[in-house]
């Protein structure tokens, strides 16, 4: 199984969505980055894993207080606050936040919106290999329970 980024964003992220979600989320969230990950991996697809990580942690943050916000969808509440997030970080250069707001935006759509980018259709791949099974066959079966073993 390939390694989660071991960042200094990463942990900043990650303690702050920790502090939000639920520990289903927060193991969802690890399993959608780790199917993604190994999918974008198999298809030798370019991407950042320090991105795909971000964007699969945040994805599900704005079914949350303090996050959540009323009148917009989930997606939208959960790519604002990756966007806040990666605001306050100056180091992430601002045209990498659109590409990453749109991956969270598009990820609960029936099919991968590829023509978003390669970070956009692998975290609908990873979300849906983890609640729905979708293309999980892509991945060896060692690979999978592996997955499924650690979150």
């Amino acid at each position: 199984m390939r390694t989660i980024p071991d960042t200094k964003i990463i942990t900043e992220a990650s303690k702050i969505v920790k502090a939000a979600v639920s520990k289903n989320i927060w193991n969802h969230s690890f399993r959608t980055f780790l199917y993604a990950d190994e999918f974008g991996f198999s298809k030798e697809l370019k991407y950042s894993t320090e991105d795909l990580m971000l964007v699969a942690l945040f994805h599900d943050i704005g079914l949350y207080e303090p996050y959540l916000i009323r009148g917009k969808s989930f997606q939208v509440s959960s790519s604002t606050a990756l966007k806040e997030f990666l605001l306050s970080q100056k180091q992430v250069p601002k045209e990498k936040i659109n590409p990453m707001m749109e991956a969270i935006d598009f990820h609960f759509q029936l099919k991968p919106r590829w023509d978003k980018g390669n970070l956009a259709g692998l975290l609908q791949v990873g979300a849906h290999m983890d609640v729905l099974g979708t293309k999980k066959s892509h991945l060896p079966k060692n690979i999978r329970n592996e997955i499924k073993k650690s979150y």
